[in-house]
């Protein structure tokens, strides 16, 4: 299926999605929040009428408020609705909608196309949003606490390669830049800590334990490389305070992933492998380059970057919306634009200026100075190569 094909039908699916008078999901697991997640994103959260799933251990709980019912609850009541099978296995999936069909549902959403918008369109969403009456949401953001790591990657996204001097964070700003940010939005759905690689911070216990409390972050994770076991006291924090450990695809790098797996399973830590979602994962990598001035046009950079996959960075106290231009700016390959991030711990600023600085950012629609370094184009390589 072409591309162009692709997001039109994408386009009609969400249409669909979007007018649904009712909204079902199926699978009361972690996909299920984060659909629920998504739809709030979308407007359409007060439309979830319920959730089910054939497991009984789930039947009487809930996700963000909405009950999990029985199977044949969902059928009694709501035949009508717009299904999403939030369920992450292929086979599982299409097990489900048939079992769905044959009591009499016929109206189905796949959950990729909630949950994966950018690799249907290509284009850039709003990283916040508010909806008239409700909070405001910030999408995602990482934060990085070390640029200390145990690889050299060749291609690492964040450029720690090229960093010379590589240092931890201050904990205390670490911990004062999350519960700031978490003060001037309504809710941030996915909040990420990593490196450099995060297990060599040596406050990494007291930083999760401080950002655990934060209430209005709605999923928290650490990303590693796989190559470091946390100790118990972090992972009993982990498990306490919700936060999930997730392994980057770095391929026969992560020698300890399975020990540390098998640590998460004991002590109860969610554990997920992320790989990125494009082609050939995960056994490839795309390139990264050095930054560098090209020289393009202001209608190439303005079209780069409405077509940017975006990603939300905390580097040092400021809040950048291109982790590319965050470690570009860190290692004076890039300038310094004050108006490309956020400082939030600027003692200067209201609380109310602080937002309206970070909402004038996170909706800007022309293009960042980073732009006109970003690399022109992108190539497969093996993962986790090193220098």
């Amino acid at each position: 299926m072409s591309k162009s094909k692709e997001a039109l039908d994408f386009v009609h699916l969400m249409d669909e999605l979007l007018s649904a008078r009712q909204i079902v999901l199926f699978g009361a697991g972690e996909l299920a929040m984060f659909s629920m997640l998504r739809l709030a994103y979308l407007g359409v959260k007060s439309r979830v009428v319920a959730i089910s799933d054939n497991s009984a251990s789930k039947i009487g709980t809930s996700i963000e408020g909405i009950p999990v019912i029985t199977v044949s609850e969902l059928a009694g009541n709501y035949l009508d609705a717009k299904v999403i099978i939030t369920i992450g296995n292929d086979s599982h999936q299409r097990e489900v909608q048939t079992q769905l069909e044959e009591l009499g549902f016929s109206n189905f959403i796949s959950s990729k196309v909630l949950l994966e918008p950018y690799q249907f369109t290509g284009a850039r969403e709003p990283f916040l949003v508010q909806h008239p009456g409700e909070p405001s949401i910030l999408k995602s953001v990482v934060m990085s606490i070390t640029t200390k790591c145990n690889l050299r990657c060749k291609h690492c996204c964040y450029l720690m390669t090229h960093v010379e001097k590589p240092q931890n964070a201050d904990r205390n700003q670490i911990i004062a830049s999350a519960k700031k940010l978490s003060s001037i939005v309504g809710s941030i759905n996915t909040f990420a800590i990593v490196g450099g690689e995060p297990f060599l911070h040596p406050d990494l216990n007291e930083i999760c334990e401080e950002i655990g409390k934060i209430d209005n972050i709605k999923f928290k994770n650490i990303i590693t490389n796989g190559r470091i076991v946390p100790s118990v006291e972090l992972l009993d924090t982990l498990k306490r305070n919700g936060i999930a450990i997730f392994f980057s695809d770095y391929g026969d790098m992560s020698t300890k992933k399975q020990a540390i797996e098998k640590l998460c399973k004991e002590h109860g830590v969610l554990f997920r492998q992320t790989f990125n979602t494009f082609e050939n994962a995960p056994t490839q990598w795309f390139t990264t380059e050095f930054p560098k001035k090209h020289g393009r046009s202001s209608g190439e950079n303005i079209e780069k970057f409405a077509h940017c996959a975006p990603c939300n960075a905390i580097v040092n106290g400021k809040f950048y919306i291109c982790v590319y231009e965050a470690f570009g700016t860190l290692l004076n390959a890039i300038p310094a634009d004050p108006s490309d991030c956020v400082d939030l711990l600027d003692a200067n600023l209201s609380p109310n200026d602080l937002r309206m600085n970070l909402e004038t950012l996170l909706l800007k629609r022309d293009i960042l100075t980073s732009c006109d370094y970003c690399q022109t184009e992108t190539k497969l390589v093996p993962i986790a190569e090193q220098r």
